[in-house]
């Protein structure tokens, strides 16, 4: 009978699980990334679990937290739960005196959890915890921080990671292929044999957790709801901890399936400690629909199609939600991890590497109307895949709008390199108008070495981009950081990170946005620092720049730091001689059409360093024949080959010259960079900040950092409309912000009209700002919007750099009398009365009119039309029967487009903009019209 259940059972879960089941995408090139079956029937070598923690360069000493990667194995039992995790890192404790919190809340990303004791502390040095009296049933979620020591021997600062893992306590069954004794599964000395018949057994018990031991299984399996499947137990299961590397726990599945299906739910299903192998004719390793999942500790690797699939539908309430944590996944014919749909999803700690086609494709991220969706990619190594490393792309939901939703894209502590296409491609694509709570953050990340540009974000919609603390090495393609999109209001910021040696520009602004550069370093790029196509508006502030192949320029430079001839534009600074003012930073960088062919003026005994290695290679000259030692390895990436040139004297030691970047002048140093930065930022010892990433506010040492999150960031600018560089005909400004809970007291605003301060006036709402000018304001006039630094509330980082927009005055819009074109501005439609603007007749030309509905921000009542002034008929297309008019539709988001041809002479012709029905909202409405022609 249960039997006959299970079976039922399967045939439903199934049918709702098709979603995870479509056609696989071809593979590129044929699929040539999956191996041979042959490859993998060897124990593997331990999994590449990500980049190392990295302690402050030059072992300079600080008071900061311990540097640690969170949980590492989270094995639930009967009624208890073992944890492990590695030894953290910190710059004073050893790691024999270091303590650790075991944070256990019943809910996911509660932030209360940290506001209550933990439930365990452990002793100095213990780096696992069992613990015991738990309720079975009850899902839990665990996050563990390290502890350091003051000097008096107390508990000193905790690390903030936020990397949580979830798990159910349950009854347990064991599984052991080829057992002498197989029983009921009950106990660890009567295992049954396989997992299909451990799915079988746990069916009954309505959840349970099944512990694999070591061995080859060859079958295909769905997961029910609240069952987790732990490999790596060494035979007879003789310790509670799974040694996955050790004790491989390998399963495979016959040609065409999808080995692991976990069916939709919101009760926990999962597998650990596994080692998934397609052979190359397994379709996926794991399809997930529509569930709350865990995946960690496995190797996925020789599927057929992808790795992992995971996927929700549009619903509200479909959501998948859960993490893929530690995992390596490698030589799948297609995409290592794909996602799709509405999402809560992290990926910590894995290596993904050498896919047929993206390492992670978010094939769309979506959210529903006034709800949050994000996506964590932490602490991965996402190497050599045969197209881009992590490719994202963030739409709105077909039909049902997602106006007020929030989404979050971030990527940190990854090293993303040698991927054939873009390293990071991330693209944006919401209508025009539409208000959204956007932000893609990308923190603390090695890119180097990508086949085409490092960092791609396009950026369609309104929201904040910022990529932050990163080092960007060494790509191909046509920048470093390459920025795109539609958007008129996108904020970029690129803020304490060097952009070093990339093949093309260092930034290029290819969007209609605009762009914050602070902090930052670059050098050796083949084209300009910053390369702007278009109108974008572009401020830098407190940066460094020498050596790169063209000039730049910006709308706004303040207290930056150049070589002769690489900035120009308003009050672009001075050039000084010589580069780069710091000790400890390589002195030039070199591109090299060759790599086994170095540079002729390279003498002996020069020291260098290879894309970036950290090791100190001495030039060996023999005659014609330029070598190094220690030999450099086979240049094997889609980049250019670079060298770093640290020291040019000739010399036979390198034992004095260290090849590990500090981005910090020393104290005491003569360079330029001490104390030059905005007098508005100060360090922590009173003086004023310093030029480049020696004074970033995020730390500084862009690049790799696994040392936990900064402290929570409180109030952010997201955006600012009308967007910087614009001629304004109404001084009404529109701020966002992001990130806390309400605009603190304390922020300020300064409105310059040609320099002179005013005092505007201020609407704050929850998220929101609006900025009024209370005065008139002369045509042509230079307008500048100014936040000085403001303050975040206790605990979270401070905000210290400011921001700063700039304007110029056009006509003020008076909707009796506009002729003169083109005009861009905001209109009010107090008591939603129908506004008339006379138009210029056209004897040639087309003429747009665009319509961006600001309050509401969409609506089936928005209409243009085209009427003449003297009867009041709408007017036609010359020579047909086709009106001047456009409306909204039902489901309309973003801006009305009415283009006029040529008119009739002898017309006075007249636009109308109707607003919604008055009886639909209460407040008056609002729009920005855009006219060209």
């Amino acid at each position: 009978m249960e039997a006959m259940v299970r079976w039922v059972l399967l045939a439903v879960l199934f049918a709702a699980a098709l979603g995870c089941g479509d056609d696989p995408d071809p593979p590129v090139n044929g699929g040539g990334s999956i191996a041979s079956p042959e490859t993998f029937d060897r124990p593997p070598p331990p999994p590449d679990l990500g980049p190392p923690i990295q302690l402050p360069p030059l072992g300079r000493p600080s008071d900061d937290p311990p540097r640690f990667l969170g949980l590492s194995q989270f094995i639930a039992g009967d009624g208890e739960i073992w944890l492990s995790w590695q030894h953290a890192e910190d710059a004073i404790t050893p790691r024999e005196r270091i303590q650790y919190r075991v944070y256990i809340s019943p809910h996911r990303q509660d932030e209360s959890k940290f506001d209550r004791p933990p439930r365990h502390v452990t002793n100095p040095g213990i780096t696992s915890v069992v613990i015991p009296d738990l309720e079975n049933g009850q899902e839990i979620f665990v996050v563990v921080r390290a502890v350091d020591e003051t000097a008096e021997g107390l508990p000193g600062n905790e690390d903030d990671n936020e990397l949580e893992w979830s798990a159910i306590p349950n009854p347990v069954l064991y599984v052991q292929a080829e057992s002498a004794s197989p029983g009921d599964g009950r106990t660890k000395d009567a295992p049954l044999p396989t997992l299909d018949a451990a799915i079988d057994a746990a069916i009954p018990l309505g959840g349970a957790n099944i512990h694999v031991a070591a061995g080859e299984y060859e079958e295909s399996t769905l997961l029910f709801r609240g069952m987790m499947v732990y490999g790596g137990f060494e035979r007879g299961f003789t310790s509670p901890f799974s040694d996955p590397v050790n004790n491989r726990t390998v399963i495979r599945a016959g040609v065409e399936e999808n080995l692991f299906v976990i069916p939709p739910g919101s009760l926990l299903c999962g597998i650990d400690g596994v080692e998934m192998d397609g052979r190359g004719r397994t379709l996926r390793g794991v399809a997930a629909d529509e569930c709350a999942f865990r995946i960690s500790n496995c190797e996925i690797h020789g599927f057929k199609d992808k790795g992992i699939k995971l996927k929700s539908g549009s619903d509200p309430t479909a959501v998948i939600v859960g993490e893929v944590a530690r995992c390596w996944i490698h030589h799948n014919g297609n995409q290592g991890i794909q996602m799709n749909g509405i999402l809560d999803v992290q990926v910590v700690g894995c290596a993904i590497n050498d896919n047929g086609r993206q390492g992670i494709e978010v094939e769309s991220l979506t959210a529903s109307p006034e709800e949050k969706s994000r996506i964590v990619i932490e602490g991965c190594t996402i190497a050599a895949n045969h197209d881009v490393g992590i490719a994202g792309k963030i739409v709105a939901l077909p039909d049902k709008g997602s106006s007020g939703s929030r989404i979050r894209l971030k990527v940190r502590s990854c090293e993303i390199r040698d991927n054939r296409d873009t390293g990071i491609g991330v693209d944006v694509v919401y209508p025009d108008g539409l208000i959204i709570d956007l932000r893609i953050r990308i923190e603390q990340c090695r890119v180097i070495g990508n086949g085409k540009s490092g960092i791609r974000l396009d950026g369609d919609a309104r929201g904040h981009l910022q990529l932050t603390r990163n080092l960007v090495l060494g790509n191909r393609g046509p920048a470093g950081i390459h920025l795109t999109g539609d958007g008129a209001v996108s904020y970029y910021q690129v803020q304490s990170s060097a952009v070093l040696a990339n093949d093309g520009a260092g930034i290029l602004m290819d969007a209609r946005g605009h762009l914050g550069v602070d902090h930052c370093h670059f050098a050796g790029n083949g084209g300009a620092a910053i390369d702007r196509r278009g109108l974008a508006w572009v401020r830098l502030e407190d940066s460094l720049f020498h050596d790169n192949g063209i000039p730049s320029a910006a709308d706004r430079i303040d207290d930056c730091i150049a070589s002769p001839n690489e900035l120009a534009g308003p009050s672009a600074p001075e050039g000084i001689a010589g580069s780069p003012w710091l000790d400890t930073l390589p002195r030039q960088i070199i591109r090299l059409s060759n790599s086994t062919m170095l540079p002729a003026d390279l003498a002996a005994g020069t020291v260098v360093e290879w894309l970036d290695d950290g090791i100190a290679r001495r030039v060996i000259v023999e005659g014609e024949r330029r070598t190094l030692d220690p030999p450099i390895p086979p240049f094997e990436s889609p980049g250019v080959p670079f060298l770093f040139v640290w020291e040019r004297r000739g010399g036979e030691s390198v034992g004095e010259v260290s090849v590990v970047e500090d981005w910090r002048p020393p104290p005491g140093s003569d360079s330029p960079l001490l104390d030059a930065g905005n007098v508005l930022e100060i360090e922590a010892d009173g003086s004023r900040a310093d030029v480049g990433p020696a004074g970033a506010f995020f730390g500084g040492h862009p690049g790799l950092d696994r040392g936990g999150p900064p402290p929570p960031r409180g109030l952010e600018l997201s955006w600012i409309d009308p967007p910087p560089g614009s001629w304004i005909g109404t001084p009404v400004w529109e701020v966002w912000f992001t990130g806390g809970d309400e605009i603190p007291p304390g922020l300020r605003v300064v409105l310059e009209v040609d320099g002179v301060p005013l005092v505007p006036g201020l609407e704050p709402e929850l998220r929101s700002l609006t900025i009024r000018a209370n005065f008139k304001i002369p045509l042509g006039a230079k307008i500048s919007v100014k936040f000085p630094p403001w303050p975040n509330k206790r605990g979270e980082r401070p905000q210290p750099q400011d921001n700063a927009f700039e304007y110029r005055m056009a006509h003020e819009i008076d909707p009796a009398g506009i002729t003169a074109l083109p005009v861009e501005g905001r209109l009010s439609f107090p008591g939603r009365a129908t506004i008339q603007i006379p138009l210029q007749v056209r004897s040639e030309g087309k003429m747009r009119i665009r319509l961006i509905p600001l309050d509401p921000p969409w609506s089936p009542g928005w209409r243009l039309r085209i009427v003449d002034r003297a009867s009041g008929v709408l007017l036609r297309i010359p020579g047909t029967d086709q009106k001047l008019e456009t409306a909204a539709g039902e489901h309309h988001e973003g801006a009305l487009l009415l283009e006029v041809p040529p008119l009739t002479s002898g017309l006075e012709p007249v636009l109308e903009i109707v607003p919604p029905p008055g009886e639909l909202y209460i407040e008056d409405a609002a729009a920005r019209l855009l006219i060209e022609g």
